[in-house]
């Protein structure tokens, strides 16, 4: 605490510059352990000239804004860990660029608008990444896939703060554009960049879905219970025509957003959804029967055992309901 600036600056810079000197003396072709000790020496010096960065904007500068001082940071890790990185099998030193390289352009961003526009830079920031590393055109490709995946699902929560319903929209639609890229047989990317965008779009469809179906459901809860079940609907066609990579789990996802969409209709009307739930249960338990779609049969039961009772204590209320109820939930089970 009681070190000068220059004192300050003079520790940080000096240690970022002899650290940076240091891994390029060593030798990273001789043995995959010297090229590990090469790119630790770098991520030491990348922290070490962030330290300058920070110091040199607060105190040197005189920066206030805590933004300010995030984009200065920022902006030297990109600059410096793109200089180590330099197109080569590095990592560490890919993953650092890449990520300070989006902080840097939300941050800039930052200085001159609100909290939309910021979410909205990072999102086109992340699109870019996202597609360079599908098309491959990176190191590693899987890691700018998943930097860039991950920046699009964190713009589009950014702006949905301030957008309210038509952020929250544009996240779900994120998450799921990232689940199709994975999904659909198309011919970009490779196995690795699937398993990432799996990962990163079911994060980003967990995360979105609930916060969008609550928010929409408590003004419009049958209109929003049928879009999930039309949705839900598209999934379990596609799955039986075979026009997915993996169509056993999206017609398991389709048969969750089918029962739960006749559900989440109950938020407005009971009543619609006790009955257009039994309809859709019913219609799945058909499905169920073809060869290959048991699956389907599944959630048509459960469906049966969700929306029988809830049947009969909507529409028989009262003490006498009880051993109608255990009598038809019995029968459903048996049958």
């Amino acid at each position: 605490p009681d070190m000068g600036t220059a004192g300050r600056l003079g520790l940080s810079g000096g240690a970022a510059v002899l650290l940076a000197g240091a891994g390029y003396l060593v030798h990273e072709d001789a043995d995959p352990a010297l090229s590990r000790l090469r790119w630790f020496l770098w991520l030491i010096s990348s922290a070490a000239g962030a330290l300058f960065a920070g110091v040199l904007a607060a105190q040197g500068l005189g920066a206030d804004a805590p933004t300010t001082i995030v984009l200065t940071v920022a902006a030297m890790v990109a600059v410096q860990n793109s200089v180590f990185w330099a197109g080569e099998h590095r990592p560490a030193q890919q993953a650092l660029a890449m990520a300070a390289s989006v902080v840097t352009v939300g941050a800039l961003v930052d200085q001159f608008a609100g909290s939309v526009a910021i979410g909205m830079a990072v999102w086109v920031a992340g699109v870019l990444l996202l597609t360079f590393g599908l098309l491959h055109r990176t190191t590693f490709p899987p890691l700018t896939t998943g930097i860039g995946a991950m920046s699009v699902i964190v713009g589009t929560a950014m702006a949905a703060e301030a957008l309210g319903g038509g952020g929250y929209l544009m996240m779900v639609l994120t998450a799921l554009g990232l689940l199709t890229l994975a999904t659909v047989p198309l011919d970009i990317g490779g196995p690795a960049d699937r398993v990432v965008l799996t990962v990163i779009g079911t994060f980003g469809a967990l995360q979105s879905l609930p916060v969008t179906i609550g928010h929409f459901a408590q003004q419009a809860g049958v209109v929003t219970g049928l879009v999930v079940w039309a949705v839900g609907g598209a999934l379990v066609f596609a799955a039986s025509r075979r026009v997915v990579r993996s169509p056993i789990t999206i017609e398991v996802v389709g048969g969750i957003a089918l029962v739960g969409g006749a559900a989440i209709t109950g938020v407005q009307s009971p009543a619609f959804a006790t009955l257009f739930g039994f309809a859709t249960a019913v219609g799945l338990i058909v499905l169920g029967t073809m060869p290959g779609r048991v699956l389907l049969s599944l959630f048509g039961s459960v469906g049966l055992l969700v929306n029988v009772p809830w049947a009969i204590l909507y529409y028989f209320p009262g003490e006498g309901r009880v051993p109608l109820l255990i009598l038809v939930s019995g029968a459903v089970i048996v049958l």
